[in-house]
């Protein structure tokens, strides 16, 4: 009995222990607090008033486990961190945001330093990074006051240093490195001829000396202050984004032995006024600081603040791809007779840019060419252009007139898709040509000579054709109401996507007919389709009879909502369905019906709709053509509401649809297609 007595009073004891299973304690030790559980010390937080906190791998025996994150420490006023011999290496993230941190003090068994371990440690100004050290990955990134950094022998080549401190001025290299070297506080290979890392913070000019024939991708990635650079004979390649931080550059030396520019290589943005070329290179050349290609002579980089008036030269055979972009000074440019083309996006958001002379051989503009160009407020397109792409003069808001020649075969009907800050847009162009269409789809006023009347393609049909609502707020219902007045007594309400058959127009208004009900609705938040035969699609209801009482319509889906009685045998148009409910106008009231108390119609045949406009409940979205009908198929283009697509086949939620040239797939419930009824209500099943 005594040995029993013994042994749970030992367990007792050894359950109190901190530790152990079930038992937790809690202690601070240098700086950060701990919880001692399960046998093991997890770092919970840190001492407010701690000035030095010290990392290590164990507290009083118990392990502080390796996949453990300290954030709490950002709050932390400790100014000092040290970390605790025997511990090899530190994992990403650990010690990152920790803005009064201003001093490391590092152990001799450090061998490996994680990604971003040290990032955004805003208060560090230099940094001797302990030898022993072989990996260092971003571990500093954005520590922005950070002003030099000491690397070890020991490091290794790594594909990112990330030291991108806004105020670097020096990188240094320990002696005995056999992979980095530091001249002039500017990192480069051990051999000299790779340039791996410029000071982010440094100002002025810089030239790369003789002998570089490399220059890594982040090389200048970061510095947003250097002025000029030369580059020496031997690079042959800039890569993709190199200078692309660089908003100070004012001008760039390219030498003869260069080969290779990638896409964004050069400064894009900021205040890069020239690209000089030396002589002799084979592929590239440069004309008043504009970079050219010497087998095509196409425009390569035209810098950003080249200046107010360009005369492109002739020869250039066309305008390519973004090359004037967002450019924020251009106002005047000249193109000359040897340019055909001009391609997607050449000019898109140039804001400041007024006037643009185009050739006559000018024959095709491509898509989004003058999107955005905001100042422009006039273009005379030649009489050999030949095709428009689509959005070419989106959101041109200083455009009034636009003349379109007789040789426009091919245009998007988005071409002229024209904002001009609620004045009207006048588009002069041949009846019934592709112009035409784009002034009626997007109801612009047209003529087809300046000097007469303007009017809109759509006040000119006067048979009866088709509406769609659309309305700005996808979330609010447009109006029905007795006359063609914003006073007028509302009749109904409509959502989106609902179609109506047009019996006439009077001014902005249309009169129209919604499953039965005769009323107005504004133009400016419709959109009509030019068919002359087909009447509206649309769904009826009706009430079951054999109910035991009244139906009920509720003023939302949810059975306690409030409601009023619908009688037995009443029909309803039905809107939408939203689960087991009904979106229902009964008598022009909207509610919601439960499925079980009606039948929709079940033999209604109706011939398919041999086109359709694309409602979109997002104004400013625009609707995918896919490839196949699944929304991870590839995109063949997109396209803005008031599209006008031609049907060619239902499938599911899907409706196969030709534009522009090209079939494809769109999602049925932004395309409002116009089909005919043949058939008559008849009970169904549902």
């Amino acid at each position: 009995m005594r040995k029993t007595w013994t042994l749970l009073l030992c367990l007792l004891c050894l359950a109190c222990l901190p530790g152990i299973a079930g038992h937790a304690e809690t202690l601070s030790v240098d700086g950060i607090k701990y919880l001692i559980e399960n046998g093991e010390a997890r770092m919970t937080g840190y001492v407010p008033d701690a000035e030095t906190v010290v990392y290590r791998r164990t507290v009083n025996g118990y392990p502080v486990p390796v996949e453990e994150y300290i954030w709490q420490l950002g709050q932390s006023s400790a100014k000092t961190l040290v970390i605790e011999e025997g511990i090899t290496e530190i994992p990403d993230g650990y010690f990152c945001n920790w803005e009064a941190l201003e001093t490391i003090v590092w152990p001799t068994t450090l061998t490996r330093l994680g990604q971003g371990t040290f990032s955004s440690c805003s208060a560090i100004r230099s940094v001797e990074i302990p030898e022993g050290v072989v990996s260092v990955n971003g571990t500093f990134s954005m520590c922005d006051k950070m002003e030099t950094v000491s690397l070890p022998a020991s490091l290794k080549t790594s594909d990112w240093l990330g030291f991108t401190g806004e105020s670097l001025q020096e990188i240094n290299v320990a002696a005995g490195s056999t992979d980095y070297r530091s001249v002039d506080g500017v990192l480069y290979s051990k051999d000299g001829k790779r340039l791996v890392l410029y000071p982010s913070g440094r100002q002025g000019p810089f030239t790369i000396p003789a002998g570089v024939t490399e220059i890594t991708q982040s090389a200048f990635g970061w510095n947003s202050k250097l002025e000029a650079l030369t580059i020496p004979e031997g690079v042959t390649s800039l890569e993709s984004t190199l200078l692309q931080s660089c908003m100070e550059m004012k001008t760039v030396n390219l030498p003869a032995s260069l080969t290779t520019i990638e896409d964004m290589a050069l400064p894009g943005y900021g205040v890069l006024s020239r690209i000089d070329m030396a002589d002799g290179n084979p592929k590239y050349y440069s004309v008043d600081g504009v970079l050219f290609d010497r087998r095509t002579k196409e425009i390569v980089h035209f810098p950003p603040a080249w200046g107010t008036s360009y005369d492109v030269p002739e020869g250039t055979p066309s305008i390519g791809s973004e090359i004037f972009a967002y450019n924020r000074m251009l106002e005047t440019i000249t193109i000359p007779r040897s340019v055909t083309e001009i391609a997607d996006g050449a000019f898109s958001g140039c804001g400041w840019l007024r006037s643009v002379a185009l050739p006559i051989t000018l024959e095709k503009i491509g898509s989004y060419a003058f999107s955005e160009c905001i100042a422009l407020s006039s273009i005379t397109l030649p009489p050999g252009l030949l095709s428009i792409g689509e959005l070419a003069f989106y959101y041109c808001t200083s455009l009034k007139q636009i003349i379109v020649p007789d040789s426009v075969t091919e245009m998007a009907s988005t071409a002229f898709t024209v904002s001009s800050n609620g004045e009207d847009v006048v588009l002069y162009a041949r009846k019934d040509s592709a112009a035409y269409r784009c002034a009626w789809i997007n109801n612009m006023l047209w003529a087809e000579k300046p000097g007469e009347t303007p009017v809109r393609p759509v006040d000119l049909e006067r048979a009866p054709k088709a509406a769609v609502v659309n309305n700005d707020d996808a979330n609010t219902n447009l109006n029905l109401r007795e006359d063609p007045s914003e006073s007028a007594k509302i009749i109904s309400q409509y959502p989106n996507g609902t179609t109506a058959e047009v019996l006439g127009s009077e001014g902005n208004w249309l009169k129209v007919r919604v499953g039965g009900t005769e009323g107005y609705m504004t133009k400016n938040r419709t959109v009509e389709t030019d068919s002359l035969t087909h009447a509206v699609r649309v769904i009826w209801g009706r009430v079951k009879d054999d109910l035991a009482g009244p139906a009920l319509l509720y003023s939302q889906p949810l059975d306690s909502a409030p409601s009023v009685s619908i009688a037995k045998g009443t029909t309803f148009f039905v809107l939408d369905t939203y689960g087991v409910w009904y979106k229902a106008e009964v008598d022009g009231q909207i509610g919601y019906i439960l499925s079980q108390q009606a039948r929709v119609a079940g033999n209604i045949s109706w011939e398919m709709p041999d086109y359709g406009v694309i409602v979109n409940p997002n104004q400013r979205d625009r609707l995918h053509l896919r490839e196949s009908p699944s929304t991870r198929s590839t995109s063949l283009g997109r396209y803005f509401n008031g599209t006008q697509v031609e049907i060619l086949e239902w499938v599911n939620e899907w409706v196969r649809v030709r534009v522009d040239g090209k079939e494809g797939y769109m999602l049925s419930e932004y395309v409002a297609g116009i089909g005919k009824w043949e058939g008559t209500l008849e009970p169904g099943n549902g």
